[in-house]
C-alpha cells in the first residue's frame, strides 16, 4: 500500500482503488496503520450492481454479481475510517470526493472510504458541472460551543444561536 506511506510522509491526502469487497478485505493491517497513525487516505472500491438485469446500464448481467455484493460493504472498514459513503445516482461525484477529503484532512486526520456501484459509475454525466475543491471547502471546524470548555465564550454568537 504505497499510497498509505505517501500520506504518512507528506501529511497530505492520498487515494487508492481496490476491487470490490475482496480488495477491501486485502487492506487488513494497512487500514489499521492508517487509522492509528491518522493518515488521510481516500480508499475507493467498486461494488457489485444492485439493479435488475436489463433495467439500466451497468445492471447485473453475470451470475457472480448476485453473490459478489455483501449486505454492507462499508462495514468492512467502518471501524477504521472517519466516514464511509456509497456513491448513489443523485450524488455529485466531485462534491462527494471534495467533502470526503475535507473530513479526512480535519483533525484528527484519518482514512475515508468511498464505494462506487457499477451502475452509478456507468451513468452518463450530462454537460459540465462545478464543485468546490477540498481547499475551497476548507477544514471542517469543531462544533461550537466546545462542550469540553465549561465556560466557552459567547461573543460573536447571535441571540438565536445561544438559545
Amino acid at each position: 500500500m504505497p499510497r498509505f506511506g505517501s500520506a504518512m510522509i507528506r501529511n497530505q491526502p492520498a487515494a487508492t482503488a481496490v476491487h470490490v469487497d475482496v480488495g477491501t478485505l486485502n487492506y487488513g493491517g494497512a487500514i489499521h496503520t492508517a487509522w492509528r497513525g491518522n493518515y488521510p487516505v481516500l480508499i475507493t472500491a467498486g461494488t457489485g450492481p444492485r439493479a435488475y438485469p436489463g433495467s439500466m446500464a451497468g445492471a447485473r448481467n453475470s451470475a457472480v454479481q448476485w453473490v459478489q455484493e455483501p449486505r454492507d460493504q462499508g462495514a468492512i472498514l467502518r471501524q477504521y475510517t472517519k466516514i464511509d459513503h456509497r456513491l448513489e445516482h443523485q450524488d455529485n461525484p466531485g462534491f462527494m470526493v471534495s467533502r470526503l477529503l475535507q473530513v479526512a484532512m480535519s483533525e484528527p486526520k484519518g482514512p475515508i472510504y468511498l464505494t462506487v456501484p457499477r451502475e452509478t459509475a456507468m451513468l452518463k454525466f450530462p454537460g459540465k458541472t462545478a464543485f468546490p475543491t477540498r481547499d475551497e471547502l476548507g477544514i471542517a471546524r469543531p462544533a461550537w460551543p466546545d462542550p469540553s470548555m465549561p465556560s466557552a465564550p459567547r461573543s460573536g454568537l447571535s441571540k438565536r444561536a445561544i438559545r
